[in-house]
């Protein structure tokens, strides 16, 4: 939820768009839980696309895409 929180300031301050596409490498997936480690590459999600599998889901590749974008602080 912090994470969402963050990237909804963001969005709030324009500072990132939630339409902004991420594109999914072979080298982003992550093992865990999540359906982006199964996805094939190349594949371009929304920031929005990445918060709604971190929250509905939690896709532990959409969350660390997410986390690189809106960052740690």
């Amino acid at each position: 939820v912090p994470l969402m929180v963050a990237l909804n300031r963001q969005v709030d301050a324009g500072t990132l768009d939630p339409n902004e596409r991420v594109v999914l490498r072979d080298g982003d997936k992550t093992p865990g839980s999540g359906m982006l480690q199964h996805l094939h590459a190349g594949l371009e999600l929304t920031l929005e696309d990445l918060c709604t599998l971190t929250i509905a889901i939690s896709d532990n590749t959409a969350t660390n895409l997410l986390l690189d974008r809106v960052g740690l602080e």
